[in-house]
């Protein structure tokens, strides 16, 4: 700050007189010291021993006296001492001005990354994007705009969206193969899956940028690697638990009980925390996931739940209805696959011409295709031949047993496979009841597995039918 033709002392004494704002303006355009207005050097290195003539303290000049607020408590009203009712500011501090807007309610930050997000093996296709580093979610998700950029074009599928509000069923695409990278470069994560969901809580309000470590000394040792906000950068992404590498703490700062903390994770810093100086705006708005339901009508700030459940009394004794207990109160209700079987079966299981029941077979949906393990079946099927010629008696009642089914029309031939249809041949055995030893029955072996897979893994089970009373069966020995 330079004054020609004037004494150092007259200088200051016009300084004094002028407006607080132009003052602020005027020290940080010329780069001077806040505390001592004499050398360019930050407040907090100066080391000239300065005194306020108006309220005696050490920590700042005459000239900004009124920067400093004392609050003071007068019968449980907040007061600000010497500063005029009308020049009380409610501007937030520099930390708060980060954010960009023009009136802000507070700033607390997000677990939330920088980060850029490619197809495997495809770099220089990335997005760069912000990503929400979520422990309490067990799966990824990623916003219609994440899935859109990339040109996904997979169907979409059903899956349950649990939170505070319940259980919901949602329908979004599923999409795999992609790669986290650190901004740095340093470090890549392999996403396994993504799923379309659009319920991501998205504020930049909650991202940390480097003037927040910078106003933190626990915190300022790591201002280089915080990114500056990028506003062309979108929320879209929310990694979960099945990212696990992406939730490993490297390093971390700590400070004082109420101020913010820093985590180092694989894919980079993040500052987690109130960083309003002096905590003096706290936001209003509710930022955690969670929703409350007033049936009272009281205004909230949350989304209400959309499901309302009222119970009218229209009966003199509500106890005897609503509350009522009886026998079927522990039985297990039936799942959603149990469901989905019984309708399978209602619609295809017939009598045939002759007389006999036909079920289909019920497979499951979205299964994997079976290959084809004719040379499993055979090689068991040669075991079996070789098992006969060492016991002719078991050979006998096997061959009975099988005459059998195909006398009682209980099994047909089928016709050759064609080129590329789904095929799959069950292996045969026989085993002996530990009192009927002249009596074979033949296993038929669903369980046989090849390359991981077998027939009982792509059908659905069903429900219990042994004595279920909610579907009145019993199941029947034949």
């Amino acid at each position: 700050m330079i004054y020609t033709g004037q004494s150092y002392h007259s200088m200051i004494h016009l300084f004094v007189e002028k407006p607080l704002e132009e003052k602020r303006q005027l020290i940080r355009k010329n780069g001077i010291c806040f505390k001592c207005l004499n050398g360019k050097h930050l407040a907090k290195d100066c080391k000239a021993n300065i005194k306020c003539e108006k309220c005696g303290k050490t920590a700042h000049c005459t000239a900004f006296h009124f920067e400093r607020e004392t609050l003071q408590n007068n019968g449980g009203e907040r007061q600000i001492d010497n500063i005029p009712q009308d020049q009380v500011s409610t501007k937030c501090t520099e930390i708060c001005k980060d954010s960009g807007e023009t009136t802000f309610q507070g700033k607390s930050c997000a677990k939330t990354l920088l980060v850029k997000v490619y197809p495997e093996g495809k770099p220089e296709v990335s997005v760069t994007t912000y990503a929400i580093i979520d422990d309490q979610s067990n799966r990824s998700l990623a916003c219609s705009t994440f899935i859109d950029y990339f040109n996904e074009t997979t169907e979409p599928v059903e899956y349950s969206l649990a939170s505070c509000s319940g259980k919901t069923v949602q329908h979004g695409r599923r999409t795999t193969g992609y790669i986290l990278e650190s901004l740095d470069g340093t470090t890549q994560l392999k996403c396994p899956s993504l799923i379309e969901c659009n319920e991501i809580p998205i504020s930049k309000r909650e991202i940390a940028t480097p003037a927040i470590a910078r106003h933190y000394k626990h915190l300022q040792d790591i201002e280089q690697f915080i990114p500056e906000l990028d506003r062309n950068a979108e929320v879209m992404l929310l990694i979960g638990r099945d990212v696990t590498a992406a939730h490993h703490i490297l390093d971390q700062r700590i400070g004082k009980d109420n101020e913010p903390y820093a985590q180092r994770l694989r894919l980079g810093w993040a500052i987690i925390g109130e960083t309003c100086l002096g905590l003096v705006h706290t936001s209003d708005t509710i930022t955690v996931n969670k929703t409350t339901v007033l049936p009272n009508g009281r205004e909230t700030n949350l989304k209400p739940c959309e499901y309302g459940f009222r119970v009218k009394d229209k009966e003199p004794d509500i106890g005897s209805t609503v509350f009522k207990q009886t026998r079927e109160d522990d039985t297990l209700g039936l799942s959603q696959e149990d469901k989905e079987f019984l309708i399978v079966m209602d619609k295809e299981f017939h009598t045939s011409e002759n007389g006999r029941l036909s079920a289909p077979l019920p497979f499951r949906r979205d299964r994997p295709k079976l290959q084809n393990n004719y040379h499993q079946a055979r090689q068991r099927a040669e075991n079996l031949s070789r098992s006969f010629k060492r016991d002719s008696t078991k050979q006998q009642h096997f061959v009975e047993f099988m005459k059998k089914i195909f006398v009682n029309n209980h099994a047909e031939a089928v016709t050759p496979a064609r080129k590329g249809e789904e095929v799959w041949y069950l292996p045969i055995f026989g085993v002996y009841h530990a009192k009927k030893q002249s009596k074979i029955r033949v296993v038929f072996d669903s369980a046989a597995k090849y390359n991981g897979l077998c027939l009982n893994d792509i059908l659905m089970k069903g429900p219990d039918l042994h004595c279920n009373k909610q579907l009145g069966w019993c199941t029947i020995e034949v």
